[in-house]
């Protein structure tokens, strides 16, 4: 395709979209950019999902179900003033409503810890750290919706790290990768860990 019937028809479908857009002529080639002084104010600061809850940070958020409508938030805020540890289940309704359910509190703060769903209603939590860099947790801790509660893994110590990323793979296994270790210092190491089937 062509660029100029490219940019035609990228016209063709933002105008679809009944968004004004007013196209730019540069020199090279023509680009179609928003002409934001026919938008209203009101609707880009549309407010979402209306649910107020405290401010999160250093927080991890996992599926509980394949459908998206159910999610683990666990994690810790830590200042030099006091240690704030969330932990809760957000259940998305089908009419849009948004309500949040009590999730037994994490066994220890975790700061910048990694969330992997194992499968339904069962989320592991890996690494992170408490306070200090030199307090970053070896064993993951298992999260079982049908009990609402954590469940330590002391036996199963990996590599001590936090802000690392992880995934799911076949037959209960889950890869591990970069983050930080209890220094600081990024890793260069990964590692796979299996569960047997639950």
């Amino acid at each position: 395709m062509r660029f100029p019937a490219f940019i035609a028809l990228l016209s063709a479908l933002l105008a679809a979209c009944e968004r004004p857009f007013v196209p730019v002529r540069t020199p090279e080639m023509e680009v179609v950019a928003p002409n934001l002084s026919e938008v209203q104010t009101g609707a880009l600061l549309r407010p979402g999902l209306g649910l107020y809850i405290t401010p999160l940070a250093t927080h991890v958020m996992a599926p509980l179900d394949a459908a998206g409508t159910r999610f683990l938030v666990a994690g810790t805020l830590m200042t030099s003033e006091h240690i704030e540890t969330q932990t809760f289940r957000i259940v998305l309704e089908p009419a849009g409503r948004v309500n949040t359910l009590f999730v037994s509190a994490l066994p220890e703060p975790r700061q910048f810890v990694t969330a992997v769903p194992l499968r339904p209603g069962v989320v592991v939590l890996l690494g992170g750290y408490s306070g200090q860099l030199s307090r970053t947790y070896p064993h993951p801790l298992l999260y079982v919706k049908e009990a609402n509660r954590f469940f330590r893994f002391r036996a199963l110590l990996l590599q001590p790290r936090f802000d690392a990323a992880a995934t799911s793979l076949e037959d209960f296994r889950i890869l591990i990768t970069g983050g930080f270790g209890p220094d600081g210092q990024g890793l260069v190491w990964t590692e796979v860990m299996a569960f047997m089937p639950l």
